[in-house]
């Protein structure tokens, strides 16, 4: 089956590129992927704002779940949605970045068949449950809460050994999303009774990150454990990740650590965001051979998204021991990355890096690829730092002009900063008029500053 992808967010394009090499990287590193048809590789070719890929016909969900795997590494607001041939849509989207996710069957989308069987047969045993869950998602979906519950608990209410627990794990997304935690616990405590070896550790999990926002810790790591005891091979180890997240935050280090690393061991997909997250813990403890070795990891697996990110913390370790021609390294190949996201940081890191070694050619070079990237946020930092090199070097017409592009940018950071930059400038050039309309622009009063 041909479905056609498209990715809404601030840099579309950049994000549609990265998607692609995910799908690459997690057809590269699982072979007998049930998505992808390997057949038709030529159907993972990006267009300019949208991505056909050939997909096996029972693939639509598990694309479903590898997309929403995909989306809670972004950092900014992204909205995937799917295009089938037959006219449905499934849309996910992550509403920001967190570390963990929901886990959740995406495939929110339903058909005439669906719609049908739930008019026609609406006591048949087996299509009568799955329609009403499929009725419930696209109500969901379209914001219609109050049926969306009847239908999932309809479906709850007929006891299909399948489609009670898929519809109790839905029910507890629709009733979390509502802030009602009593009725999000009950029916996802619904759906771990089931026994059902998909729905069961999935819901352990979506309990698990429920309780440990109530704040109930040791509730949430004994949920986490079980789900890691049913031994599911997807389930287990995103629960061993959430569980090694919620143990450093509670300055647990070594369990949090041999969370981390039973992720890591599993071969999982999310394997590559545990050894970063390991590399970030252990660099918190100054085990600084140990936080190269994780990043390294993170690194070699080739994940689009972890491994720059993880180039960009090397870099910064390297740095700091004093290894700058490795560091310079390392920050280059971030960069040759293209990550939207990352790519740009490194390029920013290296401007720092090479302005600390006198390199002011290489330092500027760094800055101005930063800025070409467009990124909301490292473009006025750059901006920024390249109007102080310009402004040593006597360039003043450049460093305003610098300045004066971030202070158009209206950054809420970053302006201020540029328009203190400026005034000094002006003043040091006599231009008291100049230098009193910047002060006006200031939201920050500060001293000259090269912001790191």
């Amino acid at each position: 089956m041909e479905v056609r992808i498209v990715v809404s967010a601030d840099h579309s394009s950049a994000e549609l590129r990265s998607l692609f090499a995910w799908l690459r990287w997690v057809e590269d590193t699982s072979p007998h992927s049930p998505v992808i048809d390997s057949a038709d590789p030529a159907g993972m070719e990006p267009a300019t704002d949208s991505l056909t890929l050939v997909i096996r016909s029972a693939g639509l969900a598990g694309l479903a779940q590898s997309l929403s795997m995909w989306l809670r590494q972004r950092r900014s607001n992204v909205t995937v949605t799917i295009h089938t041939p037959d006219g449905r849509t499934v849309k996910i989207g992550n509403g920001g970045t967190h570390l963990t996710h929901r886990a959740q069957d995406a495939d929110a989308s339903t058909s005439d068949e669906a719609m049908r069987a739930t008019a026609i047969e609406p006591h048949h045993l087996d299509h009568a449950p799955e329609a009403s869950v499929k009725l419930g998602l696209l109500l969901a979906a379209q914001s219609n809460v109050a049926c969306a519950i009847a239908k999932y608990q309809r479906a709850i209410d007929a006891g299909h050994p399948d489609d009670f627990p898929f519809a109790a794990n839905n029910l507890g997304l629709l009733l979390e999303e509502q802030e009602d935690v009593a009725g999000a616990q009950a029916a996802y405590q619904q759906a771990i009774d089931s026994g059902h070896p998909d729905q069961m550790p999935k819901a352990m999990i979506n309990l698990g990150l429920l309780l440990a926002d109530q704040g109930d810790v040791v509730g949430a790591l004994a949920v986490y454990q079980q789900a890691i005891g049913s031994g599911h091979a997807d389930w287990a180890p995103l629960a061993a990740h959430a569980m090694g997240v919620l143990l450093a935050e509670q300055g647990y280090v070594a369990s949090a650590q041999a969370a981390y690393q039973q992720v890591i061991n599993s071969g999982h997909a999310d394997s590559p965001f545990a050894a970063y997250n390991l590399g970030v813990l252990l660099e918190e403890q100054e085990d600084v051979a140990g936080a190269q070795a994780a990043y390294q990891q993170a690194i070699d697996s080739g994940h689009p998204d972890q491994m720059p990110k993880a180039m960009i913390n090397l870099g910064l370790l390297l740095a700091d021991q004093g290894d700058v021609a490795g560091a310079q390294t390392t920050y280059q190949r971030a960069i040759d990355s293209g990550h939207p996201d990352w790519a740009p940081l490194a390029a920013y890191n290296l401007g720092v890096l090479l302005e600390e070694q006198e390199d002011v050619a290489g330092a500027q070079a760094a800055y101005r690829q930063a800025i070409d990237s467009g990124h909301p946020d490292q473009m006025p930092k750059a901006m920024i730092n390249l109007g102080v090199l310009l402004a040593e070097q006597g360039d003043v017409a450049g460093a305003r002009a610098a300045y004066k592009l971030v202070i158009d940018s209206g950054h809420p950071e970053e302006a201020p900063f540029a328009a203190n930059n400026l005034r000094v400038l002006l003043e040091e050039q006599g231009d008291a008029a100049g230098a009193e309309a910047a002060t006006n622009r200031q939201l920050i009063p500060t001293a000259l500053t090269t912001p790191r």
